[in-house]
C-alpha cells in the first residue's frame, strides 16, 4: 500500500542509507482505453495519490535505483547509443510484446522532429531461414539498402562490420529501431551475441532484442542475458502477469475478436486466474483457446478445465481436448515425436508415423490400405498441424527445415502432475525411441500384425501378418563424396542415431559397433563425450560393451582419423577370439586403412641411424639394420611373422657410417666408413637363439691416409683423396653394365666411368650451376643446386631439364617425386609421365617413396602427421597422428618404419587396392 511505501522511504532516509531501495515501476500504457471493471479503479483521488507517490519516489531515491519497464524511453532517448534487451522466462510474452512495438512505435515518434520513423522486425527461429544469424543480418542489410537507397559494393567484410558501416550511412533526417526477437531460437554457437551484434549505434538507430536469461541445452547451461551485458545500456525483464492485468488482456483478445462470454463463462475464466500462482501470457493464451470451443449455451464446465493450474496443464487439457477430435494415439504420438526428435520435417515425421505399428492399428480399424502403399494418409497429419499452427513453426535444424514447437514449453512438456499417463509415456518411450533408432538406421522392414479378426475375414488373409510396402524412404548415406572429392557428412542422422546412445542397448550395433558411424561421429564430437554419454547414462555396460569403451578411451580425442587404424591394430591380434559384433567393427577398420601397426616394438637409446632393406635374392626374407652406439643388429623378417634378431655386430667407432650390407645364406657382411679415413669390413653370422653377449668380429682392416670421402655404390667401393673438393658421384645401372658418374669442382664437366670396360667419357655441360647434390633415378642423374633448384640429365640421349624449385625429393626405381611447398609432382622417368597432387595448407619435412616406388610418404613434424598417397592413382590414402615423429622414416615394399622419440614403429601396408598400372587422369605425357 502507499502507506507502506511512504514509511519504508521515510526510514531509508533517517538512516542515510539512500542506496538500500531498489524500485520497480511498471507502467501501463493507454489503461484508460481498456474496458472497466471492478479490478480498475478510475477515481480521481486514487490517481492524485499515484502521481503524489512517483514523485517521492523520484526525488528521494538514486536514478540508478529505479528500474522501469518501458521501451519508449529507450527509443527516445538520443543519448543512448547501445542496445536494449527486454529478457524473461519462456512464455512470458517478450514476442507479444515485440510484435506491439511495431504498431506503437509510430504513434511514439509522431512528435519527433524527424521525417520518419521505420521498424526492422525478425522473429529469430520461427522460419528455416532464420535459426541461422547470418540470414536475417543479410536480409536486414539488404532491407537497410532499398529503404534508404544506398548502394553497396558487395563485400566479403564480416556481417558485422558490414552492418555497422551501413548504419553510419542512414541520413540524420530518419529513424530507424531494429526489433530482434528470440535470441535464445538461433543456433547455439551464436548464443555469444559479441560475435555478430553491433555494440555502438548512431544517434538515430535503435536496436531492441528479446531472450530468456539462460538456457540449457545438451547439458550445458548458456547465460544468454550475462553475455548481452558486455553490449546493452538497458534492460527490462518481463515477469509474469498479475490478476487484474491478465482480466484485461482476456478482454481485450475478446473485444479484438468481436466475441463474448456468457456471465458464467467470465466467471469461469476469473476464477482460473485467480487461484493461478503463476500467470504467464503463454498460460492466457492456452485458456484463451479454449474459449473459442465454448458455446453461448453451455452452463457446465469441464471438471479437467477448472483443475488446470499452471501452463503444463493447459498443454496437458489442450493435448485432451486435440487427442479427441484427431484420435490420442495419432495425435499424440505426433506430439511426442516432434519432442523427441527435436524438430522434424514433414515427410520424416509421416515416414515415422507410418512405422508405429500402433498408429496404424488406431486408424485402420475398419478398412486397409493397398499393401504397397501402406502408410498414414497425409490428410491426417494435415489436419492436425492446421489445428496446431499456432504452436509450431518451421526451424531450420541440420539444414532441413523441420517443424519445431515455437515454445519450449511444449518441448519440455511432460505428464509429471498426470502419474498413470506419466507412467503410461515412459513405457512406450522405448518404442518411439526403437522406431526412431530404426528409421535413421534403414531397418523398417518389419511386418503389420493385424489385431481385428473381422479384417482378416474381410480381406480373406491366410494369417493376421502381413509384409507391406510402408513406402519409407530411404536415408542418405552417413558419408557422400562429390564428383569434385568433397566429402559431405550426413548431420541430421549423426545427431538422431547418438541421442540417447547410452540409454538403450538396441541402438550399439547400429552406432558404437559400426565404424561408418564412429568415423562420422569423430568429425563433429570427441570420444570423451561418448564416454561422459555412457558414463551418467541409465545403461550398464556388459562385458563386450565395457572392453570397446575401455578401448575407446585409449585412442583419445587428439586425431579422429586415427580410428580405423589404432582400432585395427589393437583389435587385429585378438581376431581369433573376438566376438562377432567386435569382429565385424574390426573387418570394417581394416577395409578403411592402408597402414597397420605391428607389434612387438623396438626400443632404443642414442640410436644414430637404421636402415630398411627390401627383399634379396637369395630369399624372400626382409632385414632391418639399427646401429645403438657401438653394436649393430641385424633384424629378419619373414613373411608377416614377427621379426627376429638375424645378427649383431659389435663395430670398434660409434661413429661409423653404413655405406652397404651383403647378406649371405649364414651371415651378413657390412662395410663401414669412419671420419678418420679408414674402410672396414665386418662379418656377422647368423644367429638362431637370442644373444647374450655380442658377435662378430672385424676380419678385413685397412688404412687409406689420403682418402677423404668414401661410398659404397652396389658392389664397388669409391674412394676420393683430398684433391677432389666437391664429393659429387653417384652409380647407376645402364643395362647391362653400372656406370660411375662423377661431376667436376667447377661443376661443368661430367666423367662418365664405365665400370666392366675401364672406360671413361667426358661430357661437358651447356650450363653450369653450383651443384650441391648429386643422385641417380632410372638412367638420369638428379642434380640440386644452392638455391634448391633441381635438374634431370638424361645419360642415354644426354637432354637436361630444369624440373624447378624443390624443398625436397625422393626417388625409387623409375619414379621421382619432388615437393615445392605447394603440391607433389611425381614423375614415371620410364613411361615419361608426370602428375600433381595439390596440397591444402599441408606442410612436409620429409618424404619418402617406398622401394618399389608404389606409395609416397610424407612427414609434418610441427602436426606430427604421417601422410600416405598411393602413386599411380594419386589418392590420398591415409592421415595418422603420431606422437614425437622425426624426420627418419623408411620404407619398402610392405613396412613403413619410422622414429618415435626413442621407439622405432613398424606399420603394415595393407592397400588392398593396389592399381598396377597409372590411372591417374593428372598425368600427363612429359
Amino acid at each position: 500500500t502507499a502507506k507502506e511505501i511512504y514509511r519504508a522511504i521515510n526510514n531509508n532516509c533517517l538512516s542515510n542509507k539512500t542506496n538500500r531501495i531498489l524500485c520497480f515501476i511498471r507502467q501501463i500504457i493507454d489503461i484508460d482505453d481498456v474496458e472497466p471493471s471492478k479490478y480498475v479503479e478510475k477515481e480521481d483521488d486514487a490517481q492524485i495519490l499515484l502521481n503524489e507517490l512517483k514523485s517521492m519516489i523520484r526525488s528521494t531515491i538514486s536514478p540508478n535505483n529505479i528500474k522501469t519497464y518501458q521501451v519508449k524511453d529507450y527509443l527516445l532517448d538520443s543519448s543512448t547509443s547501445k542496445p536494449c534487451v527486454l529478457y524473461g522466462e519462456s512464455g512470458c510474452g517478450k514476442s507479444s510484446i515485440m510484435a506491439r512495438l511495431v504498431t506503437e512505435i509510430s504513434k511514439w515518434y509522431s512528435n519527433s522532429p524527424s521525417q520518419s520513423v521505420s521498424v526492422i522486425i525478425r522473429f529469430l527461429g520461427t522460419t528455416p531461414s532464420s535459426s541461422d544469424i547470418s540470414k536475417p543480418l543479410s536480409s536486414i542489410i539488404e532491407q537497410i539498402c532499398q529503404l534508404y537507397q544506398i548502394q553497396v559494393s558487395p563485400s566479403s567484410a564480416e556481417l558485422k562490420y558490414q552492418l555497422e558501416q551501413l548504419l553510419t550511412l542512414i541520413p540524420k533526417s530518419e529513424q530507424l529501431v531494429l526489433l530482434l526477437d528470440s535470441v535464445d531460437q538461433l543456433d547455439v554457437e551464436q548464443y555469444d551475441c559479441t560475435k555478430w551484434l553491433p555494440a555502438i549505434y548512431p544517434s538515430n538507430v535503435k536496436c531492441v532484442l528479446s531472450t530468456i536469461p539462460t538456457i540449457e541445452v545438451n547439458r550445458q547451461t548458456y547465460d544468454i542475458l550475462d553475455g548481452l551485458r558486455k553490449l546493452i545500456g538497458f534492460e527490462i525483464e518481463i515477469t509474469e502477469l498479475n490478476e487484474m492485468l491478465a482480466i484485461q488482456t482476456l478482454y481485450s483478445w475478446l473485444k479484438t475478436d468481436h466475441r463474448q462470454l456468457t456471465p458464467i463463462q467470465h466467471e469461469w475464466i476469473q476464477q482460473k486466474i485467480l487461484r493461478t500462482h503463476t500467470i504467464t501470457p503463454l498460460f492466457l493464451s492456452l485458456l484463451y483457446d479454449q474459449t473459442l470451443l465454448w458455446h453461448s449455451y453451455d452452463t457446465e464446465i469441464d471438471k479437467k478445465f477448472l483443475k488446470i493450474r499452471h501452463t503444463m496443464e493447459a498443454i496437458g487439457y489442450l493435448y485432451d481436448q486435440m487427442g479427441n477430435k484427431h484420435g490420442q494415439v495419432l495425435f499424440r504420438r505426433s506430439m511426442r515425436y516432434i519432442q523427441l526428435f527435436g524438430g522434424l520435417t514433414e515427410n520424416e515425421l509421416e515416414d515415422v508415423l507410418s512405422l508405429d505399428d500402433q498408429v496404424l492399428q488406431s486408424i485402420f480399424v475398419h478398412y486397409l490400405p493397398p499393401q504397397n502403399i501402406f502408410r498414414l494418409p497425409s490428410t491426417l497429419w494435415l489436419r492436425i498441424r492446421n489445428d496446431m499452427q499456432k504452436y509450431l513453426v518451421e526451424k531450420d535444424i541440420d539444414g532441413l527445415p523441420c517443424l519445431y514447437f515455437y515454445h519450449r514449453s511444449f518441448q519440455f512438456y511432460d505428464s509429471f502432475f498426470d502419474m498413470p499417463r506419466l507412467i503410461e509415456e515412459r513405457k512406450e518411450q522405448v518404442v518411439l525411441e526403437q522406431n526412431r533408432i530404426e528409421y535413421y538406421a534403414d531397418q523398417f522392414s518389419k511386418p503389420y500384425i493385424i489385431q481385428s479378426q473381422k479384417l482378416v475375414e474381410k480381406y480373406k488373409l491366410n494369417s493376421n501378418i502381413l509384409h507391406p510396402n510402408r513406402c519409407i524412404a530411404k536415408q542418405q548415406p552417413l558419408v557422400v563424396i562429390s564428383r569434385k572429392k568433397k566429402v559431405h557428412y550426413n548431420q541430421r542422422k549423426i545427431r538422431q542415431l547418438c541421442q540417447n546412445i547410452a540409454r538403450y542397448d538396441f541402438s550399439h550395433k547400429y552406432t558404437v559397433y559400426d565404424y561408418d558411424f564412429m568415423s562420422a561421429y569423430l568429425h563433429f564430437h570427441k570420444l570423451t563425450d561418448l564416454l561422459y554419454e555412457f558414463s551418467i547414462g541409465a545403461l550398464d555396460p556388459d562385458g563386450e560393451l565395457n572392453f570397446l569403451l575401455k578401448l575407446y578411451e585409449m585412442l583419445g580425442d587428439q586425431y579422429p582419423d586415427n580410428f580405423a587404424y589404432e582400432i585395427a591394430s589393437y583389435l587385429f591380434p585378438l581376431s581369433d577370439a573376438l566376438p562377432d559384433s567386435l569382429l565385424n567393427l574390426l573387418q570394417h577398420c581394416l577395409n578403411n586403412c592402408s597402414l597397420l601397426y605391428k607389434t612387438p616394438v623396438l626400443w632404443f637409446e642414442n640410436s644414430l641411424q637404421f636402415q630398411l632393406i627390401g627383399e634379396q635374392e637369395f630369399s624372400d626374407d626382409q632385414f632391418l639394420l639399427c646401429l645403438n652406439e657401438q653394436v649393430l643388429d641385424i633384424y629378419q623378417w619373414k613373411s608377416e611373422q614377427n621379426y627376429c634378431l638375424f645378427a649383431r655386430i659389435k663395430m670398434t667407432d660409434s661413429t661409423a657410417t653404413i655405406t652397404n650390407v651383403a647378406y649371405w645364406f649364414d651371415g651378413a657382411t657390412v662395410y663401414c666408413s669412419t671420419s678418420n679415413g679408414e674402410l672396414r669390413k665386418y662379418n656377422g653370422t647368423m644367429m638362431t637363439f637370442p644373444p647374450i653377449t655380442t658377435h662378430g668380429t672385424p676380419y678385413h682392416y685397412a688404412q687409406i691416409k689420403s682418402i677423404s670421402s668414401l661410398d659404397i655404390q652396389d658392389e664397388y667401393a669409391i674412394t676420393l683423396d683430398d684433391t677432389k673438393q666437391k664429393k659429387l658421384l653417384s652409380t647407376l645401372m645402364i643395362e647391362p653394365q653400372p656406370v660411375l658418374v662423377l661431376l667436376s669442382d667447377d661443376c661443368k664437366e661430367l666423367a662418365i666411368w664405365n665400370l666392366q670396360e675401364q672406360h671413361v667419357s667426358i661430357i661437358f655441360l651447356q650450363q653450369t650451376f653450383d651443384i650441391r647434390q648429386i643422385e641417380t633415378v632410372y638412367t638420369c642423374l638428379l642434380l640440386r643446386d644452392h638455391r634448391e633448384n633441381l635438374y634431370l640429365w638424361s645419360i642415354l640421349d644426354q637432354t637436361f631439364r630444369h624440373l624447378g624449385y624443390a624443398h625436397v625429393q625422393t626417388t625409387a626405381m623409375n619414379r621421382l617425386v619432388i615437393y615445392n611447398k605447394e603440391k607433389l609432382i611425381l614423375y614415371d622417368l620410364e613411361k615419361k609421365l608426370k602428375g600433381e597432387i595439390r596440397l591444402e595448407n599441408t606442410k612436409f619435412d620429409s618424404i619418402s617413396l617406398n622401394t618399389n616406388g608404389e606409395y609416397l610418404f610424407a612427414l609434418n613434424l610441427e602436426a606430427s602427421l604421417l601422410f600416405m598417397y598411393r602413386v599411380n592413382d594419386g589418392q590420398h590414402l591415409e592421415k595418422l597422428f603420431i606422437k614425437h615423429l622425426t624426420l627418419i622414416i623408411k620404407a619398402n615394399d610392405n613396412y613403413v618404419l619410422l622414429k618415435s622419440n626413442e621407439k622405432l614403429l613398424v606399420l603394415a601396408i595393407k592397400d588392398k587396392n593396389r592399381p598396377q598400372n597409372i590411372r591417374n587422369s593428372k598425368f600427363t605425357q612429359i
